[in-house]
């Protein structure tokens, strides 16, 4: 009977230590779900937020491009239809401009520094705006789709 009671006695003590083992790793498994269901909330919240400020500052500079690239498309449109007359620095620039514009990236690519490119675009517009004496500053008050 005794060899009985030391197994049943064995069977409980190690029946307790899972027991306490379950409490105290039950803590740790809390921790960790929790920690994992923060992440995934986290990033997902952090996409979202990625997406919409990209769109937002894709659309900035797609005007800025593109009112570029309207004013400088119609003078050489006039020039070439021999409706305005443009002094050769003026030309030179708007022919520099024309094939920048021309091949700006419509979509994200990673080979490309777009910041880069548009700032380039900006120097020459800025350059074509002295010689013209035009104030081409673009604001967002001016755009109205």
């Amino acid at each position: 009977m005794q060899i009985t009671m030391n197994g049943e006695c064995a069977s409980r003590t190690s029946e307790i230590n899972d027991i306490f083992d379950a409490i105290v790793f039950s803590e740790e498994s809390i921790v960790n779900e929790a920690f994992e269901k923060g992440l995934d909330k986290g990033i997902e919240e952090a996409r979202a937020e990625g997406y919409h400020v990209g769109f937002h500052k894709g659309i900035e500079i797609g005007s800025e491009i593109g009112y570029y690239k309207g004013i400088v498309d119609t003078l050489l449109a006039l020039y070439n239809d021999q409706q305005i007359d443009l002094s050769d620095k003026v030309l030179s620039i708007l022919n520099k401009l024309k094939p920048l514009l021309d091949t700006f990236p419509r979509f994200n690519c990673s080979e490309t520094d777009i910041l880069q490119l548009k700032q380039e675009i900006k120097t020459h517009f800025k350059q074509f705006c002295s010689l013209m004496k035009f104030n081409g500053t673009l604001t967002e008050k001016s755009l109205s789709f």
